[in-house]
Protein backbone atom coordinates (compact mmCIF):
# COMPACT_ATOMS: atom_id res chain seq x y z
CA UNK A 1 0.00 0.00 0.00
CA UNK A 2 1.39 3.67 -0.82
CA UNK A 3 1.34 5.87 2.27
CA UNK A 4 0.96 9.51 1.21
CA UNK A 5 3.88 11.47 3.06
CA UNK A 6 5.44 15.12 2.95
CA UNK A 7 9.09 16.44 2.51
CA UNK A 8 8.90 19.76 4.62
CA UNK A 9 11.58 22.32 5.15
CA UNK A 10 10.95 26.02 7.21
CA UNK A 11 13.01 27.34 4.30
CA UNK A 12 11.12 29.19 1.91
CA UNK A 13 12.88 28.79 -1.94
CA UNK A 14 14.66 25.73 -1.71
CA UNK A 15 14.16 22.88 -4.51
CA UNK A 16 14.38 19.60 -4.73
CA UNK A 17 14.38 16.84 -6.71
CA UNK A 18 11.08 15.16 -6.74
CA UNK A 19 11.44 12.54 -9.51
CA UNK A 20 9.98 10.36 -7.27
CA UNK A 21 6.72 11.79 -7.09
CA UNK A 22 4.89 8.64 -8.06
CA UNK A 23 5.39 7.53 -4.37
CA UNK A 24 3.20 9.97 -3.55
CA UNK A 25 5.49 13.15 -2.07
CA UNK A 26 3.90 16.33 -1.78
CA UNK A 27 6.45 18.96 -0.91
CA UNK A 28 5.76 21.70 1.86
CA UNK A 29 8.25 24.52 2.40
CA UNK A 30 8.18 27.81 4.60
CA UNK A 31 7.10 27.60 8.42
CA UNK A 32 3.73 28.02 8.33
CA UNK A 33 3.31 24.87 5.77
CA UNK A 34 5.87 22.66 7.86
CA UNK A 35 3.04 23.39 10.86
CA UNK A 36 0.72 22.75 9.12
CA UNK A 37 1.92 19.21 7.53
CA UNK A 38 3.27 18.03 11.54
CA UNK A 39 -0.31 19.16 12.41
CA UNK A 40 -1.93 16.54 9.81
CA UNK A 41 0.80 13.71 9.91
CA UNK A 42 0.09 10.84 11.55
CA UNK A 43 4.02 9.75 11.86
CA UNK A 44 6.98 11.99 11.97
CA UNK A 45 10.57 11.33 11.26
CA UNK A 46 12.96 14.51 11.81
CA UNK A 47 16.41 14.40 9.82
CA UNK A 48 18.87 14.47 12.70
CA UNK A 49 20.40 17.82 13.91
CA UNK A 50 17.24 19.37 12.66
CA UNK A 51 16.17 21.84 15.58
CA UNK A 52 13.04 21.78 16.22
CA UNK A 53 12.75 24.24 19.38
CA UNK A 54 10.47 26.67 16.91
CA UNK A 55 7.70 23.70 15.99
CA UNK A 56 4.78 22.70 18.35
CA UNK A 57 5.37 19.07 17.89
CA UNK A 58 3.18 15.95 19.29
CA UNK A 59 6.26 13.96 20.39
CA UNK A 60 3.76 10.31 20.61
CA UNK A 61 3.81 11.17 16.55
CA UNK A 62 7.57 10.93 16.28
CA UNK A 63 8.99 8.10 14.81
CA UNK A 64 12.86 7.21 13.71
CA UNK A 65 15.49 6.33 11.42
CA UNK A 66 17.32 4.62 14.23
CA UNK A 67 14.29 2.64 15.57
CA UNK A 68 13.29 1.42 12.04
CA UNK A 69 16.85 0.06 11.59
CA UNK A 70 16.80 -1.78 14.77
CA UNK A 71 13.64 -3.37 13.97
CA UNK A 72 14.61 -4.83 10.90
CA UNK A 73 18.00 -5.67 11.00
CA UNK A 74 19.47 -8.68 11.25
CA UNK A 75 22.80 -8.56 11.81
CA UNK A 76 25.45 -8.18 14.68
CA UNK A 77 25.45 -4.23 16.14
CA UNK A 78 27.83 -2.80 17.85
CA UNK A 79 26.58 0.76 18.11
CA UNK A 80 28.80 3.98 19.47
CA UNK A 81 27.99 7.26 20.99
CA UNK A 82 29.80 9.70 22.94
CA UNK A 83 30.85 13.25 23.12
CA UNK A 84 34.50 12.75 21.84
CA UNK A 85 35.86 9.27 19.94
CA UNK A 86 33.40 7.64 18.83
CA UNK A 87 34.18 7.87 15.18
CA UNK A 88 37.66 6.44 16.52
CA UNK A 89 36.30 3.77 18.20
CA UNK A 90 34.04 2.85 15.03
CA UNK A 91 36.91 2.73 13.16
CA UNK A 92 39.63 0.94 15.10
CA UNK A 93 36.47 -1.84 15.68
CA UNK A 94 36.18 -2.09 11.91
CA UNK A 95 40.24 -2.39 11.74
CA UNK A 96 40.17 -5.31 14.50
CA UNK A 97 37.80 -7.20 12.66
CA UNK A 98 39.73 -6.78 9.13
CA UNK A 99 42.68 -7.99 10.90
CA UNK A 100 40.20 -11.20 11.90
CA UNK A 101 38.76 -11.65 8.57
CA UNK A 102 35.42 -10.52 10.17
CA UNK A 103 33.23 -8.89 7.48
CA UNK A 104 32.43 -5.01 8.82
CA UNK A 105 31.05 -2.31 7.62
CA UNK A 106 30.55 1.36 9.42
CA UNK A 107 27.12 3.58 9.07
CA UNK A 108 25.16 5.64 10.58
CA UNK A 109 26.58 9.46 11.91
CA UNK A 110 29.97 7.86 10.57
CA UNK A 111 29.30 6.10 6.73
CA UNK A 112 26.54 5.24 4.83
CA UNK A 113 22.85 6.07 6.44
CA UNK A 114 21.64 3.31 8.36
CA UNK A 115 18.18 2.49 6.43
CA UNK A 116 20.92 1.71 3.30
CA UNK A 117 21.92 -1.09 5.24
CA UNK A 118 18.73 -2.82 6.18
CA UNK A 119 18.84 -5.02 2.87
CA UNK A 120 22.09 -6.36 4.24
CA UNK A 121 21.06 -9.82 5.45
CA UNK A 122 24.34 -11.38 5.88
CA UNK A 123 24.38 -13.26 8.97
CA UNK A 124 28.12 -12.86 9.36
CA UNK A 125 28.28 -9.24 8.56
CA UNK A 126 28.95 -7.08 11.90
CA UNK A 127 27.58 -3.57 11.52
CA UNK A 128 29.09 -1.08 13.58
CA UNK A 129 26.68 1.90 14.10
CA UNK A 130 27.91 5.40 15.18
CA UNK A 131 25.06 7.19 16.90
CA UNK A 132 24.85 10.86 17.29
CA UNK A 133 22.78 12.81 20.27
CA UNK A 134 20.71 13.56 17.43
CA UNK A 135 19.92 10.18 16.33
CA UNK A 136 19.06 8.97 19.93
CA UNK A 137 17.40 11.99 20.87
CA UNK A 138 15.26 11.29 17.98
CA UNK A 139 14.59 7.58 18.75
CA UNK A 140 13.71 8.10 22.56
CA UNK A 141 9.90 8.76 22.44
CA UNK A 142 9.13 5.55 20.89
CA UNK A 143 10.77 1.75 21.56
CA UNK A 144 11.63 -1.09 20.04
CA UNK A 145 11.13 -4.64 20.57
CA UNK A 146 13.60 -5.77 23.74
CA UNK A 147 14.75 -8.83 21.18
CA UNK A 148 15.61 -6.61 18.48
CA UNK A 149 18.36 -3.66 19.08
CA UNK A 150 21.87 -3.37 19.64
CA UNK A 151 24.05 -6.38 20.55
CA UNK A 152 27.14 -4.15 22.03
CA UNK A 153 26.39 -0.62 22.64
CA UNK A 154 28.84 1.90 23.66
CA UNK A 155 29.14 5.12 25.39
CA UNK A 156 32.87 6.28 25.37
CA UNK A 157 32.76 9.89 27.51
CA UNK A 158 30.27 12.68 28.02
CA UNK A 159 31.07 16.26 28.08
CA UNK A 160 29.51 19.46 26.70
CA UNK A 161 28.27 19.84 23.42
CA UNK A 162 25.85 20.92 20.79
CA UNK A 163 24.06 23.35 23.51
CA UNK A 164 23.16 25.36 20.08
CA UNK A 165 20.65 22.18 19.11
CA UNK A 166 20.02 20.95 22.93
CA UNK A 167 17.54 22.70 25.27
CA UNK A 168 20.25 22.43 28.04
CA UNK A 169 23.15 20.06 29.24
CA UNK A 170 20.88 17.59 30.89
CA UNK A 171 18.80 17.43 27.47
CA UNK A 172 22.01 16.65 26.00
CA UNK A 173 22.66 13.54 28.20
CA UNK A 174 19.51 12.38 28.09
CA UNK A 175 19.91 11.70 24.23
CA UNK A 176 23.68 10.33 24.74
CA UNK A 177 22.08 7.72 27.70
CA UNK A 178 19.01 6.49 25.40
CA UNK A 179 21.82 4.12 23.54
CA UNK A 180 20.77 1.87 26.74
CA UNK A 181 17.06 1.70 26.13
CA UNK A 182 18.62 0.36 22.37
CA UNK A 183 20.61 -2.69 23.68
CA UNK A 184 18.88 -6.18 23.04
CA UNK A 185 17.85 -7.50 26.48
CA UNK A 186 20.23 -10.08 26.36
CA UNK A 187 23.21 -7.49 25.12
CA UNK A 188 26.01 -5.70 26.32
CA UNK A 189 26.70 -1.94 27.33
CA UNK A 190 30.18 -0.75 27.65
CA UNK A 191 31.17 2.66 29.34
CA UNK A 192 33.81 4.47 31.19
CA UNK A 193 34.78 4.10 34.75
CA UNK A 194 35.71 7.59 34.55
CA UNK A 195 32.92 9.29 33.09
CA UNK A 196 30.03 9.36 35.72
CA UNK A 197 27.44 10.54 33.27
CA UNK A 198 28.23 7.31 31.02
CA UNK A 199 27.60 4.57 33.88
CA UNK A 200 24.65 2.25 33.64
CA UNK A 201 20.90 2.85 34.54
CA UNK A 202 18.72 -0.16 33.51
CA UNK A 203 22.09 -2.24 31.88
CA UNK A 204 22.05 -5.68 33.56
CA UNK A 205 25.03 -6.69 31.62
CA UNK A 206 27.21 -4.19 31.70
CA UNK A 207 31.61 -3.45 31.40
CA UNK A 208 33.64 -0.47 32.15
CA UNK A 209 36.65 0.16 30.24
CA UNK A 210 39.68 2.58 31.41
CA UNK A 211 42.94 2.95 32.78
CA UNK A 212 41.37 2.22 36.72
CA UNK A 213 38.55 -0.21 35.35
CA UNK A 214 38.86 -3.91 36.75
CA UNK A 215 36.53 -5.40 33.59
CA UNK A 216 38.61 -3.58 30.47
CA UNK A 217 41.43 -1.42 31.35
CA UNK A 218 45.32 -1.03 29.88
CA UNK A 219 48.61 -0.21 31.81
CA UNK A 220 51.91 1.39 30.14
CA UNK A 221 54.94 -0.40 30.97
CA UNK A 222 58.45 0.95 29.84
CA UNK A 223 57.87 1.46 26.33
CA UNK A 224 54.62 -1.03 25.69
CA UNK A 225 51.21 -0.28 26.57
CA UNK A 226 48.76 -3.19 27.30
CA UNK A 227 45.17 -3.84 26.91
CA UNK A 228 43.71 -6.34 29.12
CA UNK A 229 40.12 -8.00 30.07
CA UNK A 230 40.41 -9.06 33.52
CA UNK A 231 43.41 -10.62 34.21
CA UNK A 232 43.47 -11.32 30.84
CA UNK A 233 46.30 -9.65 28.17
CA UNK A 234 44.11 -8.78 24.93
CA UNK A 235 46.73 -6.77 23.11
CA UNK A 236 50.21 -4.74 23.09
CA UNK A 237 51.17 -1.74 21.30
CA UNK A 238 54.88 -0.17 21.41
CA UNK A 239 53.29 3.00 19.74
CA UNK A 240 53.22 6.22 21.96
CA UNK A 241 48.96 6.91 22.00
CA UNK A 242 47.49 9.69 24.09
CA UNK A 243 44.81 9.20 26.85
CA UNK A 244 42.23 9.31 24.70
CA UNK A 245 43.17 6.92 21.98
CA UNK A 246 44.11 4.42 24.99
CA UNK A 247 41.06 4.61 25.54
CA UNK A 248 39.40 4.14 22.10
CA UNK A 249 41.44 1.05 21.43
CA UNK A 250 40.53 -0.47 24.98
CA UNK A 251 36.68 0.46 23.93
CA UNK A 252 37.06 -1.06 20.78
CA UNK A 253 39.18 -4.09 21.72
CA UNK A 254 36.24 -4.70 24.43
CA UNK A 255 33.98 -4.91 21.82
CA UNK A 256 35.47 -7.10 19.53
CA UNK A 257 36.15 -9.21 22.81
CA UNK A 258 32.54 -10.03 23.56
CA UNK A 259 31.79 -9.92 19.83
CA UNK A 260 34.41 -12.99 19.05
CA UNK A 261 32.96 -14.66 22.70
CA UNK A 262 29.46 -14.33 21.61
CA UNK A 263 29.89 -15.93 18.24
CA UNK A 264 32.93 -18.52 19.31
CA UNK A 265 35.71 -17.16 17.11
CA UNK A 266 38.62 -18.00 18.57
CA UNK A 267 42.20 -16.07 17.52
CA UNK A 268 45.58 -15.75 18.66
CA UNK A 269 46.28 -13.06 21.63
CA UNK A 270 47.97 -11.05 22.54
CA UNK A 271 47.15 -8.90 19.29
CA UNK A 272 50.12 -6.67 18.09
CA UNK A 273 48.19 -3.22 17.41
CA UNK A 274 51.17 -1.63 15.65
CA UNK A 275 48.92 -1.94 12.41
CA UNK A 276 46.17 0.23 13.31
CA UNK A 277 45.43 3.73 11.90
CA UNK A 278 43.87 6.74 13.89
CA UNK A 279 41.41 8.98 12.63
CA UNK A 280 42.74 11.88 9.56
CA UNK A 281 43.14 15.62 11.82
CA UNK A 282 42.76 14.17 14.88
CA UNK A 283 46.19 15.25 16.78
CA UNK A 284 47.69 14.29 13.58
CA UNK A 285 51.33 15.29 13.76
CA UNK A 286 52.39 17.05 10.50
CA UNK A 287 55.57 18.42 11.12
CA UNK A 288 58.10 17.41 14.31
CA UNK A 289 61.52 18.88 14.62
CA UNK A 290 62.48 22.06 16.00
CA UNK A 291 58.93 23.00 15.09
CA UNK A 292 56.25 21.06 16.20
CA UNK A 293 52.84 21.02 14.33
CA UNK A 294 49.84 19.31 15.20
CA UNK A 295 46.63 19.18 12.77
CA UNK A 296 43.63 18.52 15.10
CA UNK A 297 40.96 19.86 12.93
CA UNK A 298 38.81 16.91 14.27
CA UNK A 299 38.17 18.73 17.26
CA UNK A 300 34.40 20.58 17.53
CA UNK A 301 34.31 21.36 20.88
CA UNK A 302 36.17 22.95 23.79
CA UNK A 303 36.66 19.30 26.03
CA UNK A 304 38.67 18.14 22.63
CA UNK A 305 40.74 20.94 22.46
CA UNK A 306 41.85 19.95 26.29
CA UNK A 307 42.45 16.74 25.68
CA UNK A 308 44.85 17.90 22.88
CA UNK A 309 46.83 20.33 25.43
CA UNK A 310 47.21 17.91 27.58
CA UNK A 311 49.20 15.99 25.11
CA UNK A 312 51.06 18.97 23.53
CA UNK A 313 51.33 21.87 25.78
CA UNK A 314 54.38 21.16 27.51
CA UNK A 315 56.93 19.71 24.26
CA UNK A 316 58.17 23.52 23.80
CA UNK A 317 58.69 26.69 25.98
CA UNK A 318 56.44 28.61 23.29
CA UNK A 319 52.68 27.08 22.28
CA UNK A 320 50.78 28.75 19.65
CA UNK A 321 46.89 27.57 20.04
CA UNK A 322 44.52 28.33 16.95
CA UNK A 323 41.09 28.08 17.83
CA UNK A 324 38.05 29.15 16.20
CA UNK A 325 34.54 28.63 14.38
CA UNK A 326 30.95 27.80 15.20
CA UNK A 327 30.77 27.44 19.10
CA UNK A 328 27.98 25.91 19.09
CA UNK A 329 26.09 27.89 22.23
CA UNK A 330 29.64 26.20 24.31
CA UNK A 331 32.20 28.16 25.76
CA UNK A 332 36.30 28.14 26.38
CA UNK A 333 36.70 27.53 30.04
CA UNK A 334 40.88 29.34 30.68
CA UNK A 335 41.29 27.50 33.68
CA UNK A 336 41.08 24.27 31.27
CA UNK A 337 42.86 26.10 28.61
CA UNK A 338 45.62 27.01 31.38
CA UNK A 339 48.24 29.11 28.28
CA UNK A 340 51.67 29.95 30.04
CA UNK A 341 52.96 33.74 29.64
CA UNK A 342 54.56 32.36 26.61
CA UNK A 343 51.86 30.99 24.80
CA UNK A 344 49.96 33.13 21.64
CA UNK A 345 46.60 32.47 21.07
CA UNK A 346 44.82 32.74 17.86
CA UNK A 347 41.23 33.17 17.30
CA UNK A 348 39.39 33.29 13.91
CA UNK A 349 35.87 32.67 12.42
CA UNK A 350 31.99 32.80 13.36
CA UNK A 351 32.67 33.18 17.27
CA UNK A 352 36.30 35.23 17.27
CA UNK A 353 35.13 37.62 19.17
CA UNK A 354 32.78 36.23 21.49
CA UNK A 355 35.98 33.41 22.29
CA UNK A 356 38.43 36.34 22.50
CA UNK A 357 36.04 39.10 24.91
CA UNK A 358 36.02 35.59 27.24
CA UNK A 359 39.72 34.92 27.40
CA UNK A 360 41.91 37.33 29.94
CA UNK A 361 45.11 35.89 28.25
CA UNK A 362 47.41 38.42 27.46
CA UNK A 363 48.76 37.25 23.97
CA UNK A 364 45.61 36.77 22.26
CA UNK A 365 45.27 37.66 18.39
CA UNK A 366 42.32 38.03 16.30
CA UNK A 367 42.45 37.07 12.45
CA UNK A 368 39.55 36.40 10.11
CA UNK A 369 40.56 33.17 8.63
CA UNK A 370 43.47 30.29 8.89
CA UNK A 371 45.18 31.57 6.40
CA UNK A 372 45.84 35.00 7.90
CA UNK A 373 46.62 33.06 11.32
CA UNK A 374 49.55 31.22 9.15
CA UNK A 375 50.45 34.06 7.72
CA UNK A 376 50.98 35.91 10.73
CA UNK A 377 52.48 33.35 12.37
CA UNK A 378 55.34 32.95 9.55
CA UNK A 379 56.63 35.92 9.86
CA UNK A 380 57.09 35.54 13.47
CA UNK A 381 60.18 33.24 12.20
CA UNK A 382 60.03 30.79 15.02
CA UNK A 383 63.14 28.83 16.11
CA UNK A 384 61.33 26.41 18.63
CA UNK A 385 57.63 26.12 19.02
CA UNK A 386 54.29 24.10 19.22
CA UNK A 387 51.90 24.98 16.65
CA UNK A 388 48.47 23.48 17.81
CA UNK A 389 45.34 24.10 15.84
CA UNK A 390 42.51 22.49 17.22
CA UNK A 391 39.65 24.73 16.68
CA UNK A 392 37.33 23.18 19.62
CA UNK A 393 34.14 24.19 17.21
CA UNK A 394 32.26 23.79 14.49
CA UNK A 395 33.71 23.82 10.78
CA UNK A 396 30.59 24.98 9.75
CA UNK A 397 30.85 28.29 9.24
CA UNK A 398 33.85 28.35 6.98
CA UNK A 399 33.92 25.19 5.86
CA UNK A 400 31.76 21.92 4.50
CA UNK A 401 33.18 19.59 7.30
CA UNK A 402 36.62 19.02 9.39
CA UNK A 403 38.20 17.22 6.86
CA UNK A 404 37.54 19.91 4.73
CA UNK A 405 39.26 22.35 7.51
CA UNK A 406 42.17 19.90 8.31
CA UNK A 407 42.72 19.30 4.48
CA UNK A 408 43.01 23.77 4.04
CA UNK A 409 45.14 24.09 7.17
CA UNK A 410 48.07 21.85 5.23
CA UNK A 411 47.33 23.51 2.04
CA UNK A 412 48.49 26.71 4.14
CA UNK A 413 51.21 25.23 6.11
CA UNK A 414 52.46 24.22 2.29
CA UNK A 415 51.67 27.75 1.36
CA UNK A 416 53.87 29.51 3.78
CA UNK A 417 56.57 26.52 3.82
CA UNK A 418 55.83 24.98 7.19
CA UNK A 419 56.00 22.03 5.50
Amino acid sequence: MEIPHFIVDTREGITFDLTNSKFLISLKLGMDNTHQAIKEADELYFSPGFNRSRLIVDESKIKSELNLFLDNSSNFLIGVTGTNGKSTVCYLISQLLDSLNIPNKIIGNFGEPMLDSIHLKDAGLVLIVELSSFQLKDSSYDNISRDSGLDIGIFTNFSEDHLDNHLSIDDYLEAKRTIENKIKKKGIYLYHKDSIETHPIRSKKAFSVGLNSTDYHYEVLGLETRFNSGESLLATTSRKLSKINMDNVMFALAAVNIMTAERNITYQKPIHLDFLQFLKYRMEIVRSDHLLIVNDSKSTNPDSTYAALAEFSNIHEILILILGGDLKGLEFKESKLALNTQSICYIYGKDAQLIYSKLSHNQKILKSSISEVLDDIHKKNLKKATILFSPGCSSKDQFDDYLHRGQSFNNHLKKFGFI
